[in-house]
């Protein structure tokens, strides 16, 4: 049965099939039209599927009055081994054919106003389709697009059709190795109707889980992608023109745009004096990469903590950090910074002179004192998005309470557009105490929290990046009881703020903090009254989300 999409921004998880697809410079070229030509009608976008075929087996054609391009491609391994190509060619009095570059496949048909057929042959087998022209509302269409990774060459082509089914092909244009997306194969699951929906799927090729209502507008930020191996995930493009074939749109969040991002928190965390307790967790990155053996308590701790993230990331990570403008990089760490060299242990002493905390100061709490045994909030609202279509967003917390000290990241919430208000699951909705605790707190409470949009596709590695410096923060500030709370609040979101500078595959929405009082009060770092979190960003979109549904018990 024909795999669809569990949500039409994520369709390159459902790509069920590796195939040959042929290069732009392997197909022939066409003749430009004489100087006294007319100028060219728009082009028109069929698709269909094919009889005497594979049931998954879908053509795509773009054409216009003089030229067309062509692909057939299906979920079926072995089909699209010997039969998925592109074909180029010529239209004269709405009839085209063709021949693929390598010869293997024959294309001819007539183009109408709204519907195109014909016939295609590969060897000995002979197969027809139909196909009409598409609701401009969806993204059904042909889509393609290119990335290069270290000694790989990977080209991907696809179609989507109105019911956002989706079949394609991708090849490694360097050895000719034809691979089927890591997992999906393996977990098709049939629903009620017959139909394959696309599974959730792990790695390199993204995820397919979430779900869209709605015709959403052509042209928005979610048509499908290739991101194979631990690629930069270049974005899909759709084939708009038949004289020139698309090779991908890029990431969505650019190179460009994570240098931008780190030189505004820069001018932003410079007016505060930078990020103390960032400094102290990069200073603790340096010393664990470095392969530097843990002195003391603390940096049992923190080390422990590194040692969960993935080598690669980590590294990653601080190689991102040295790659910024040391200009930036001091406004961002501050002047602490320069007081930590990897050959200098970190210790719960001077990590409390480092963030500018006095020694811990014992309080006396009544037996009847009030605790606190619980903080939520239940839900958010995106007053306005990241993107221009939708955002799939995640938060990082870091929450401290006398000597504990704990970081949760969240669930990413998929499909948010502007006005959407969504509750929390109850795991993301809980700020106080952490997962899988009880614990009642006399002392007041820092919360401060990180929003990010992810764009990357390969959410794991952020996450775990994430949830391990900011645990190593939290290990940090643990330190720090006895020093007011509102600054180690501050703190928190300076840190969040801080660390998203070195991560170049999610766009920084904005930081918030709060601090709960045992009498069950919530209020700001200068102590008025407070209820709700703010994440804003301004720029060319100024992002607004909120946090909202505040219960403490």
């Amino acid at each position: 049965m024909f795999l669809r999409l569990f949500s039409r921004f994520a369709a390159t998880a459902a790509l069920a099939a590796g195939i040959a697809a042929l290069t732009v410079s392997e197909l022939p070229v066409l003749a430009d039209n004489p100087p006294d030509a007319p100028i060219a009608a728009p082009s028109q976008t069929f698709v269909g599927d094919v009889k005497n075929a594979v049931d998954t087996a879908r053509v795509g054609l773009v054409a216009d009055p003089s030229s067309f391009v062509f692909y057939l491609c299906s979920q079926d391994e072995a089909f699209n081994k010997t039969s998925a190509r592109w074909v180029r060619g010529v239209v004269a009095n709405g009839k085209f054919e063709g021949k693929s570059p390598d010869g293997a496949l024959t294309v001819r048909g007539t183009i109408g106003n709204e519907t195109a057929e014909g016939t295609i042959a590969v060897g000995s087998n002979e197969m027809t389709f139909a196909a009409k022209r598409p609701d401009e509302r969806t993204y059904a269409g042909l889509y393609r697009c290119e990335e290069k990774e270290a000694a790989n060459d990977y080209v991907a082509g696809w179609v989507v059709d109105e019911d956002d089914a989706v079949a394609g092909a991708i090849q490694n244009r360097q050895n000719k190795q034809i691979t089927n997306p890591p997992g999906v194969a393996a977990q098709q699951k049939p629903n009620p109707k017959g139909n394959v929906v696309s599974p959730r799927v792990g790695g390199g090729l993204g995820s397919g889980q979430g779900g869209g209502g709605g015709i959403p507008p052509r042209g928005g930020n979610r048509i499908p992608n290739l991101d194979v191996g631990q690629g930069t995930g270049v974005g899909g493009q759709q084939v708009t023109d038949p004289k020139k074939l698309a090779t991908g749109a890029g990431k969505k969040f650019t190179e460009e745009d994570a240098i931008a991002q780190a030189e505004e928190i820069g001018t932003s965390l410079e007016k505060k004096g930078g990020s103390p307790l960032l400094a102290m967790t990069i200073h603790q990155v340096r010393r664990f990469n470095k392969g530097a053996k843990p002195s003391g308590p603390l940096e049992a701790k923190t080390f422990a903590r590194l040692a969960r993230i993935p080598a690669g990331s980590l590294a990653k990570y601080e190689k991102n950090w040295d790659k910024l403008p040391a200009t930036v990089r001091t406004k961002i760490l501050g002047p602490v910074n320069s007081q930590l060299t990897p050959n200098t242990p970190l210790t719960a002493q001077n990590a409390r002179q480092f963030a500018a905390i006095g020694q811990p100061v014992p309080a006396d709490v009544a037996a009847n004192a009030p605790k606190v045994s619980s903080v939520r909030f239940t839900q958010f609202t995106c007053v306005n998005p990241a993107d221009v279509a939708k955002d799939e967003i995640f938060f990082t917390a870091l929450v401290a309470s006398g000597t504990t000290g704990f970081s949760n990241v969240s669930s990413t919430y998929k499909d948010i557009k502007k006005g959407n208000t969504r509750n929390f699951n109850a795991r993301d909705s809980q700020f106080w105490p952490a997962a899988n605790a009880t614990a009642q707190t006399a002392n007041e409470m820092a919360i401060g929290v990180g929003v990010f949009d992810d764009d990357s596709r390969v959410r794991g590695a952020v996450v775990s990046l994430m949830r391990g410096l900011a645990d190593v923060a939290g290990d940090i500030a643990s330190t720090f009881d006895g020093g007011a709370i509102g600054g180690v609040a501050g703190g928190f979101q300076n840190f969040l703020e801080g660390a998203a500078a070195a991560i170049d595959t999610a766009r920084f929405i904005g930081s918030d903090t709060l601090v709960v009082r045992p009498n069950k009060q919530s209020v700001s770092t200068n102590g008025q009254p407070k209820t709700e979190l703010r994440f804003l960003r301004s720029g060319n979109n100024t992002v607004d989300y909120r946090f909202k549904g505040l219960i403490i018990n």
